[in-house]
Order: structure tokens, then sequence, then C-alpha cells
């Protein structure tokens, strides 16, 4: 292809004028910003503990069987609070948590 070969330009323009040039390049290949990524709120064992009206010991004990799947941020557990409100979906109208 004819287009796919690499040209020298040398171009004096001003600051600004340079600013626009790229600008409307870049508007013309339509490049779209990536997408920023929302941080999730992590919650700890305690807030789970309250939400769910248990001790931190129960959820220690979920958390070592694997149903409520944890992150590690640096040394301390950390949970996404989207698969805990999950959990409390699945979970809910149960009158006890079978696990």
């Amino acid at each position: 292809m004819e287009d796919d070969k690499k040209i020298l330009v040398n171009l004096l323009t001003t600051k600004e004028e340079l600013k626009s040039l790229i600008t409307e390049c870049l508007s013309a290949i339509k490049i779209e910003p990536p997408e920023q990524e929302v941080e999730e709120e992590l919650l700890t064992i305690k807030q789970i503990a309250v939400f769910f009206q248990v001790s931190e010991t129960t959820i220690h004990a979920w958390k070592n069987k694997g149903v409520l799947p944890y992150i590690k941020v640096k040394s301390r557990i950390r949970f996404k609070k989207s698969i805990v409100l999950d959990l409390y979906e699945k979970r809910r109208g149960r009158r006890r948590l079978h696990l």
C-alpha cells in the first residue's frame, strides 16, 4: 500500500498551530481515550461482620472455606463490595447462612 510509506517532514510552526494540527489528526483517526477504571470499594472483615450481623470469626471461616473471596492489599485482607453484596443477595431470605 502506498499509504504505508514513511515520509520525513520538516515543519516550522508555532506551539499553538502544532497543538491544533495534532488535535485535528487525532480526531480524524477517531482515537478514543481509554475508559477509566472505577476503583471498587474494598471492605474490611469488621465491616462485613457488622453488615451480616455475625462475628469476625465467622467472616474468617467463610474466607477460609472460599465462600467469601478476598484480596490482599499489602498484608491486609480486603473484600470487594460487589462480591459481598452478591453473597448477601444469594443468601437473602434464608434464616441462616448454610456454609
